[in-house]
């Protein structure tokens, strides 16, 4: 076996374990959601640039290094550009609408005066099957 071999196998056995505790972390998060009464309220947040495109393109990478942190932390679903690309789409969770202003107070794009946020809230009442975990539905 080769180095290179050995080293792959033992990574994908590193990401296996990482994925394995990922799941449980966030199956004893949602059993203490249910349990507390808790509810996590849902937005998209449309990001309007302010300024040409040829500034935003220089804080992208910066912008998407922020935007992993927060998928890090399991708040946002999905994130991309608009088409055309005058800005972005975030769809997200949090505690509030208070909390998710305040966790995008840090994007590059806001700190550098590149963008405009506008946070929508909504109610999911319907979702595909694989999103199920991240979307916890209030049932009355």
């Amino acid at each position: 076996m080769s180095l290179i071999t050995s080293l792959s196998r033992t990574s994908e056995k590193r990401d296996s374990k990482v994925n394995i505790f990922v799941s449980v972390v966030n199956k004893i998060y949602f059993w203490l959601i249910k349990i507390t009464g808790f509810t996590m309220k849902y937005f998209i947040i449309e990001i309007i640039y302010t300024v040409p495109l040829e500034e935003i393109e220089k804080t992208t990478l910066e912008h998407r290094t922020f935007l992993r942190t927060l998928y890090d932390k399991n708040l946002i679903l999905l994130s991309g550009p608009k088409v055309p690309r005058v800005g972005g789409i975030v769809i997200a969770r949090a505690e509030s609408v208070e909390y998710a202003e305040n966790l995008f107070k840090d994007d590059p794009y806001k700190k550098k005066g590149l963008a405009e946020y506008r946070f929508i809230e909504f109610k999911p009442l319907n979702h595909q099957e694989f999103v199920k975990d991240w979307i916890e539905l209030e049932k009355n």
